[in-house]
């Protein structure tokens, strides 16, 4: 396992699960005209199927796993990029409440992203790191 700073780690976790709370929140308030099951019983129990990976995964985020790191940066980065894909046939939404909490959403996300790329990039020595280091004479 790399030589990661906890306090990022534990930064990045928040973030991103601050992120998905938002996310999920606003879906089940505003409800879109085809999908009225936004509130049923299978919309949160779908959401409490989804816990427990996502848990697991910002749990091996929170210990310093470097896999677990690269799983958020791409499913973040394929959360994001997807809709790109689609933007010539897509016309821009108005401004809605729905559609600022979910811009909120994924800036939180990007905040995690970005906390875990850096750290990834850096790559701190032990010492920065608060690990002890082996003294090699």
């Amino acid at each position: 396992m790399a030589v990661t700073i906890s306090n990022n780690d534990h930064r990045a976790v928040w973030w991103f699960l601050t992120g998905l709370f938002i996310a999920v929140s606003t879906e089940a308030a505003y409800r879109t005209e085809p999908h009225f099951v936004r509130l049923s019983p299978a919309y949160f129990l779908g959401v409490a199927i989804m816990v427990v990976p996502v848990g697991l995964v910002c749990w091996a985020v929170w210990r310093g796993h470097y896999w677990a790191k690269l799983l958020i940066v791409a499913a973040t980065l394929y959360g994001l990029l997807r809709p790109l894909f689609y933007l010539p046939l897509l016309h821009l939404p108005e401004f809605t409440p729905r559609l600022a909490l979910l811009a909120l959403a994924l800036m939180a996300r990007l905040a995690a992203l970005f906390i875990i790329i850096r750290d990834l990039l850096r790559r701190p020595v032990a010492k920065e790191a608060g690990v002890a280091a082996e003294v090699i004479d």
